[in-house]
């Protein structure tokens, strides 16, 4: 990971309460050890954690869209502190009447991570473990070295893909997406989300997913093979009443790494909400058909149907196989055995 920008400001709200402050930085931070590591956990945090992917909403323009657009333009170090600290004045402005909504350290930061750059915003509650404090020589929050680092659970965060923004290319914003939604609601206000990714979508994506990462290393250490895994995956999803899949708890369960499957699909360039209820049409591709007729046995990926497997429109009763080489194959065999008429 490389960090080249990062900056603190404190949101200052108690809950119950309707009036919010802010206390803003001056200055970034120093890109140095402490600071990369600190954005190297936040960053694992927030894969660790239930993400949704999005866009903006480009007929709700806002304060936080149109900073950031403005910073994209310029990409300097000011008109990165001007758009987080005017992001934040908005944010505070917003929260006022939303009894329910608490403050926090707000960690604005652009890094770049597998050959992709990324801005992203870390809300941090006020807890224990909590590691900054005001400089009163630069006016800004640093970094408190006496403090432990434990930041397993982010309040709230978004993630914006800025090579993804600038192509228009599928879905270039993400965040962590709360139970509680009365609360997590302003924050995605505040960030302008829009269009969701659709369950079929997920779905399609994770069957994306599934057919490009490594395999996993089955009960008594045999590797499987790919289509055992995609029927696996079908049969775990399958036993979940619910049909809600959480990937993170998938990744655990095949590979005993939560984060495996999150770190495959964004090497990738998958877009995969980190929960979603699939969509049962869409998972018809993970199984397999297994099908034995008038003495033929054929096995077949579901979809293989109408791409290489199909019935002839003129004839129904005949069977279409696109194959070159299983053609080869039969051909072999007839001319092998002595057929005539293999031509």
């Amino acid at each position: 990971m490389k960090v080249s920008k990062i900056v603190v400001h404190s949101l200052l709200k108690d809950e119950g309460q309707k009036i919010a402050a802010v206390d803003l930085s001056q200055n970034l931070l120093p890109v140095d050890n402490k600071s990369v590591l600190l954005i190297q956990r936040l960053d694992l945090s927030y894969r660790k954690s239930e993400i949704k992917n999005a866009t903006f909403d480009v007929n709700d323009a806002n304060i936080f869209t149109d900073k950031f657009e403005d910073y994209l333009q310029i990409k300097s170090d000011d008109s990165f502190l001007l758009f987080s600290q005017e992001a934040v004045t908005d944010l505070k402005n917003r929260v006022q009447n939303i009894s329910q909504a608490k403050g926090g350290f707000l960690v604005f930061t652009e890094y770049q991570n597998e050959l992709r750059d990324y801005v992203s915003v870390f809300l941090i509650r006020d807890t224990i473990g909590m590691l900054f404090k005001k400089n009163a020589n630069t006016l800004s929050y640093v970094i408190n070295p006496a403090e432990h680092l434990d930041l397993d659970k982010l309040a709230m965060a978004c993630k914006i893909d800025v090579n993804k923004y600038h192509s228009g290319n599928g879905k270039y914003l993400s965040f962590i997406k709360r139970k509680m939604e009365n609360i997590s609601e302003y924050f995605i206000n505040w960030i302008s989300v829009k269009e969701l990714e659709s369950n079929r979508v997920s779905t399609d994506n994770l069957y994306q997913l599934i057919n490009l990462v490594d395999l996993p290393v089955g009960p008594e250490g045999e590797v499987i093979t790919r289509e055992d895994f995609r029927t696996k995956v079908f049969d775990y999803v399958k036993s979940s009443p619910t049909k809600i899949i959480n990937i993170n708890e998938l990744s655990n369960h095949f590979y005993s790494h939560e984060s495996h499957l999150v770190d495959c699909a964004e090497q990738n360039d998958i877009t995969l909400d980190t929960e979603f209820q699939v969509d049962g049409k869409t998972m018809r591709k993970f199984i397999r058909i297994d099908l034995d007729y008038d003495g033929i046995y054929i096995r077949f990926s579901r979809d293989k149907l109408q791409k290489k497997i199909r019935i002839d429109p003129q004839n129904k009763k005949i069977v279409i196989i696109e194959s070159e080489k299983l053609a080869a194959a039969v051909k072999k065999e007839i001319d092998h055995n002595g057929i005539e008429g293999a031509d």
